[in-house]
């Protein structure tokens, strides 16, 4: 990829996304506040190769299916696609949800609890916040909003916060290099936190890595 499109460039995440890619020595392009069409169009007339969506969660579904259909062979990188809506059914759509945690565990299928502790929260909410930690889980989760440090293991390895802002320069590279996308872990990673919402039984089954499990969550999950 040379030229990256961000949607929401003006937000705290688009900021973000800006300065990795131009550090990647990207060419990017970005807007904020003008229709998902208008800006599918000018992806679509100046030689896009890929698009970094970091508009509000609730605006992703129609910003995935606008870019789609009009750029369908075009990589999109979301935040977190999928709360109300699905993602249409077109086999061209390279879609991958951002998930910088997968980058700071050494395997994603060991063994151990997951669990995210901090009292603050973005406007998504604590579950949806945590959709990656959910996600990668194949064992316990406890997810609080109780502590005043930023406390975070998945599957029994314990996070560090100072090595976010890596995480996340390593997985805009790899897609860039890569954007095959991860649909089926989406929807997994949706369905989790939709059940956890819903106090259901966790799906079984990770996608991730063939074989992993999640049981019964522990404590209660808070929204």
């Amino acid at each position: 990829m040379k030229n990256i499109f961000i949607s929401g460039i003006d937000g705290n995440m688009g900021s973000r996304y800006a300065t990795i890619c131009r550090t990647l020595g990207l060419k990017v392009y970005g807007v904020d506040r003008i229709s998902f069409t208008e800006q599918a169009r000018f992806c679509k007339s100046n030689d896009i190769d890929g698009i970094i969506v970091a508009t509000p969660t609730f605006t992703h579904i129609d910003a995935i299916n606008i870019f789609g259909s009009h750029c369908e062979y075009v990589p999109m990188l979301v935040e977190k696609p999928l709360r109300k809506g699905r993602i249409k059914t077109m086999p061209n759509f390279k879609v991958t949800m951002v998930n910088q945690y997968k980058y700071l565990v050494d395997k994603i299928d060991s063994v151990g609890l997951s669990y995210y502790n901090y009292f603050k929260s973005g406007g998504d909410t604590m579950l949806w916040d945590c959709i990656n930690i959910i996600g990668l889980a194949n064992s316990e989760i406890s997810i609080k909003a109780n502590s005043p440090f930023w406390r975070c293991m998945i599957n029994g390895q314990m996070l560090n916060i100072k090595d976010m802002d890596g995480a996340y320069l390593n997985m805009v590279r790899d897609w860039t290099k890569n954007p095959e996308g991860n649909r089926e872990y989406i929807e997994l990673a949706h369905d989790k936190v939709c059940a956890l919402k819903e106090s259901k039984p966790i799906p079984r089954g990770n996608k991730v890595k063939t074989g992993s499990q999640v049981i019964p969550i522990l404590g209660k999950a808070i929204d």
